[in-house]
């Protein structure tokens, strides 16, 4: 009897860890790749075990997926232990507690890229295949109570500032990983963070920053010559029935509804009813498909919330809530402006989207081509709140059922959106 019991202990044992290679193997090739990288066939591989035991540890690909989505929300959490031992005791000290969300952020953005690019990844996966919840919200309450102990010191609104301080930093990050070997960035980031600190606090106020305008307006000007040069180019881009078109509507459709792990020169030209070659011929390499269909998303999405929100020029308090009306077939057009900002980390051909992208959010509804050529206080808190958003949208798909989503995001952008010191209130 002992014998078999104790044979039957190391065949558990030998079983749990082949299923921890396993999960190891998905968790890191989900930070190095994206979703799209976690298959069968490459977890096996990582693992240095034979393709049938993946299978037979994990019947199915969701399966294993849950599991590896679960080990990253995990690690993530776990590597911030040292943050919570240095919070023993109440900060008291507006500066010294500023001084340990910055830190936290810049070993997020630094030399925890890896494990944040899963982890933000993680959120998406969870987000997409509605599960498990348990795990984001275990992850999210985690790094809420430690901003919460950051500011408890500090303003008897602790508890809604570290929410708002969570998304902001995860949009932040979100923002960061594609484009982190710009020397700007760390300054960036700071400026966003302690923007944030203070409003968390209450004590928010109008913020201009000189370099962030010039940046700011050399990626708009940039953006707006590449956007230039390809009408030129194509000639037809703008026509409802030009193929360049029809490929970026059905791009942003796969997109959207499934993913960046699935949109190809393959299956958009399925999509769009095209040949192949001609995707080919518009879009050299899958950078440029992924980088040419977020641009179509973000430039449809902003005329749109322009025309809503923006009619008669930039209001005081914006609330952005107008794009949670705006889809892509059957999901919001915001969902496939987050695949394509995490699949910038992955893959190091997109800095220079990624860059543009962080720079020209929420700025471009400033901005008029060939007029503009400085901003106010007013964009910055926009810049702002636009990627406090994109931390919040994520985090909200990752976190509450799909017939909640937009209504509760609605409530939370006009609630935030009331805390941010617009330079032109009375």
């Amino acid at each position: 009897m002992a014998r078999e019991t104790k044979s039957a202990r190391e065949k558990q044992e030998k079983k749990s860890d082949r299923v921890g290679q396993l999960i190891a193997a998905g968790t890191e090739l989900l930070g190095e790749m994206g979703s799209g990288g976690v298959t069968v066939r490459a977890v096996a591989t990582r693992a240095g075990l034979a393709f049938p035991s993946v299978q037979h540890h994990f019947p199915s690909k969701e399966a294993l997926m849950r599991a590896v989505y679960e080990e990253a929300l995990a690690q993530d959490s776990q590597c911030f232990s040292e943050f919570e031992a240095m919070l023993a005791a109440p900060v008291t000290d507006a500066e010294a507690a500023f001084q340990v969300l910055r830190a936290m952020l810049a070993w997020s953005c630094g030399a925890g890229a890896g494990k944040t690019a899963a982890r933000n990844a993680a959120l998406m996966g969870i987000g997409r295949s509605r599960g498990p919840y348990r795990a984001s919200r275990l992850w999210m309450i985690r790094r809420r109570v430690l901003i919460g102990r950051v500011l408890s010191g500090l303003t008897p609104h602790w508890r809604s500032g570290a929410r708002l301080l969570l998304e902001l930093m995860v949009g932040v990050e979100l923002m960061t990983l594609g484009c982190r070997e710009h020397a700007l960035t760390p300054l960036l980031n700071e400026e966003l963070l302690r923007h944030g600190f203070y409003v968390a606090l209450r004590q928010g106020r109008p913020y201009y920053s000189h370099w962030f305008e010039r940046s700011a307006l050399d990626a708009l000007h940039k953006d707006e010559h590449s956007r230039l040069e390809i009408e030129n180019e194509n000639g037809r881009a703008r026509r409802g029935g030009s193929a360049r078109r029809k490929i970026l509507q059905a791009g942003a459709r796969i997109l959207a509804e499934r993913g960046v792990a699935e949109l190809s020169h393959r299956s958009v030209a399925r999509e769009a009813g095209v040949a192949l070659s001609v995707v080919s011929y518009h879009f050299r390499a899958s950078s440029d498909l992924v980088y040419g269909v977020y641009r179509f998303v973000q430039n449809e999405t902003a005329a749109f919330t322009i025309e809503k929100e923006y009619r008669h020029g930039p209001g005081r308090s914006p609330s952005g809530t107008s794009i949670f009306d705006y889809r892509i077939g059957a999901a919001p057009a915001y969902i496939a402006s987050l695949e394509a900002v995490i699949a910038a980390a992955h893959d190091p051909e997109m800095a220079d989207f990624a860059w543009k992208t962080r720079m020209t959010r929420g700025v471009y509804y400033f901005y008029r081509p060939g007029e503009t050529e400085r901003f106010e206080a007013t964009a910055f808190n926009m810049h702002v709140f636009s990627i406090w958003g994109a931390g919040s949208t994520l985090l909200a798909e990752s976190l509450w059922r799909e017939h909640k989503i937009a209504a509760l995001l609605r409530a939370r952008l006009r609630q935030v959106g009331n805390w941010f010191p617009w330079s032109d209130a009375p």
